[in-house]
């Protein structure tokens, strides 16, 4: 919480950098991995990748940073929100210079999510007001560099036609394979990495491991909506919301900006099944049964339990 503010407002910078002006040791790596899927290695003419070997990675990090400043920002109050908002609205510019869509769209069900479980009162129109600066962020790029370059289109961004669209259609084609299980039942741990994390897991170790992932997921998902709802870890359990939006489209834990959404994840576990055991020694207190020492404090506050 105290650092990604920090790191993504170094990572963000450097992606726009990045966009402008390609540093040498970019241009080398891009020539030497001969990836093509990101542009070619000129300025204004790539999706920046920042400091990771692929946009997707730099642009999942970023959204876990926008998420945290949006949570951030509700739950200061008066001026202390102005910074966090303006952090959010900043990094959205990197992120659509990526390319990411289910970044972009992972951002877009949080903002959602967020307005609906958690917002009280002017609460609700801030991150509303965050989408609509993601759209003119999204409309502005294509206008600036839509003509030149051949990746930041308006049919990429803000055009997009799914029957058309040949990422999304090999998408739909790995969830399509998981219809038949028969030929996943063993999984092929050497196989090439896919795009979605149910259909990754299921093909490289077989349908039954996919099948626990994709319950995994919804339960993740479950836990989250749950402390949004009790506004219990808030950032964490957005975070866990933009996981399981961004699996759709790629395995995150094979970057390194995984260990970050896993200690969301985490984070937001905890929080859920610590609320029942807490509960269930309120009971014990109010109903005079509390199996604590009379004097004993309570490790969670560092009050004495007596008076209750």
């Amino acid at each position: 919480m105290r650092v990604l503010p920090v790191v993504g407002v170094l990572a963000g910078a450097y992606g726009v950098l990045q966009f402008y002006v390609l540093p040498d040791w970019d241009r080398a790596w891009m020539a030497a991995s001969e990836l093509t899927s990101i542009g070619s290695p000129e300025p204004l003419q790539v999706r920046v990748f920042g400091g990771s070997e692929a946009p997707g990675a730099f642009a999942f990090f970023l959204g876990i940073v926008v998420v945290v400043a949006l949570a951030r920002a509700l739950e200061a109050r008066g001026a202390a929100r102005v910074p966090w908002f303006v952090l959010a609205a900043a990094l959205t510019f990197p992120i659509v210079l990526s390319g990411v869509r289910a970044t972009l769209a992972g951002i877009a069900v949080c903002i959602v999510v967020l307005s609906l479980l958690y917002g009280r009162g002017l609460g609700r129109l801030l991150p509303l007001v965050l989408l609509a600066v993601l759209t003119l962020v999204m409309q502005r790029t294509v206008g600036l560099f839509g003509e030149t370059s051949k990746l930041l289109t308006a049919e990429r961004l803000t055009n997009l036609d799914v029957a058309n669209d040949g990422s999304v259609q090999a998408r739909l084609k790995l969830y399509a394979a998981l219809l038949r299980p028969w030929e996943l039942l063993a999984g092929d741990p050497a196989a090439r990495r896919s795009d979605g994390m149910v259909p990754d897991v299921a093909i490289r170790f077989g349908i039954f491991a996919g099948v626990i992932m994709g319950c995994l997921l919804v339960w993740m998902t479950v836990q989250a909506v749950r402390n949004l709802r009790n506004s219990a870890a808030v950032a964490a359990s957005l975070v866990t919301v933009f996981f399981v939006v961004h699996s759709f489209a790629g395995n995150t834990f094979s970057s390194a900006a995984g260990v970050v959404a896993a200690m969301a994840l985490g984070s937001s576990l905890a929080a859920r099944t610590a609320e029942p055991a807490l509960e269930g020694e309120l009971d014990q207190v109010v109903s005079g049964r509390s199996v604590r020492k009379p004097d004993s404090g309570d490790r969670r506050t560092g009050r004495s339990t007596r008076r209750g």
